[in-house]
């Protein structure tokens, strides 16, 4: 008998065995099939976040509002402020205006003195706009740390002398990814050169809220990174004429985006962004920027608030290129803006 109970056991043993070591490995398997499939799902987090911030050229008088707009939303802008244009007409803002919008968080930077496109100047003039703006919004109280050249016009002389004149970034317009510019989704973090931030197209009344979309999207898509938006006007009379966007568009834009905090994407002021950011290396030439022909003609300052200077020749870089290289998106938003500027404001 004691044979026989002998001899069931063994082979009763090793099932209990595998009975008790198989539920721990089917956890293993599963954990194992779990991230697998995380792995593969197409709605998993990207690997970087993309960054948006939101400017305004000018100093337009309808930029006013959008700081509600944006604060409404949690959300910040950069102001690109023309100092020796403020409260020079009922077109622009005025300094009370400017400081309500820099107490409700915003970024308030400079854009020259009186819009001037530095490219169409002489040096001596260029500096005494790009340097004396800049101590005019220091002397309100500013910290007026990020630049953006008026109608797009900048060249490695001009970026250096707006370094010099104490700013840590200078905005262009364009050089990302567009219609007729197959460039990358995104500006890089810190930047390629931070005195020639890239952007997407500016925004004029042409462009649609898929449009503004788009160029998010595109980032996300793309392994994210940073979205820098121009805007001139916003409002609902073309009150900068060929650079308004709708309030509806606007709007509707901000409530898209809003949406996008699941994504990671988030909105952030120029200066934020630049002061996460180390100084990038300069390089004089991008392997990805595409060039295009310099516009020629002399282009009407805006505002009358000043007598008219005597355009000179614009300076040329060291290498002896004409002083622009404007994409065809700068070009058709520097026609908007001489189309602006050409017109009799109140």
């Amino acid at each position: 008998m004691c044979r026989k109970l002998k001899a069931y056991e063994r082979r009763v043993r090793p099932r209990r065995v595998l009975l008790i070591a198989l539920p721990p490995l089917l956890v293993v398997l599963g954990l194992a099939l779990d991230i697998r499939a995380v792995a593969r799902s197409p709605t998993s987090a990207p690997s970087r976040s993309t960054i948006v911030s939101i400017t305004f050229d000018d100093g337009s008088a309808s930029q006013y509002a959008t700081s509600a707009m944006l604060g409404s939303r949690g959300m910040r802008g950069t102001y690109y402020i023309n100092s020796g244009l403020v409260g020079s007409s009922r077109y622009y803002m005025r300094w009370p205006q400017v400081h309500a919008l820099a107490a409700e968080g915003n970024e308030i930077g400079g854009h020259t003195l009186h819009h001037e496109n530095l490219t169409k100047v002489d040096l001596a003039t260029a500096r005494t706009e790009v340097c004396d703006d800049r101590t005019n919004l220091l002397k309100e109280g500013f910290a007026a740390t990020s630049f953006a050249y008026p109608e797009a016009g900048a060249n490695s002389v001009m970026e250096q002398m707006v370094k010099e004149c104490g700013y840590k970034s200078g905005r262009g317009v364009g050089n990302l990814h567009g219609a007729k510019c197959p460039c990358p989704y995104a500006e890089t973090i810190p930047p390629r050169d931070p005195y020639s931030l890239r952007t997407a197209d500016g925004a004029t009344n042409a462009t649609t809220l898929q449009d503004l979309q788009g160029s998010v999207a595109g980032a996300e898509e793309h392994g994210g990174g940073w979205v820098p938006l121009t805007f001139h006007g916003i409002c609902d009379d073309s009150c900068t004429r060929g650079t308004s966007v709708s309030t509806e568009i606007f709007t509707q834009f901000l409530d898209w985006l809003a949406s996008r905090r699941n994504h990671g994407t988030v909105v952030q002021t120029v200066g934020q962004v630049m002061q996460q950011a180390p100084e990038a290396g300069r390089r004089s030439v991008a392997l990805d920027e595409p060039t295009g022909a310099a516009a020629a003609g002399t282009v009407p300052t805006p505002g009358a608030a000043t007598p008219a200077r005597q355009q000179q020749p614009g300076p040329v870089s060291p290498s002896g290129r004409p002083a622009t290289s404007l994409l065809p998106s700068e070009n058709r938003l520097r026609q908007s803006v001489a189309e602006e500027a050409s017109r009799a404001r109140p």
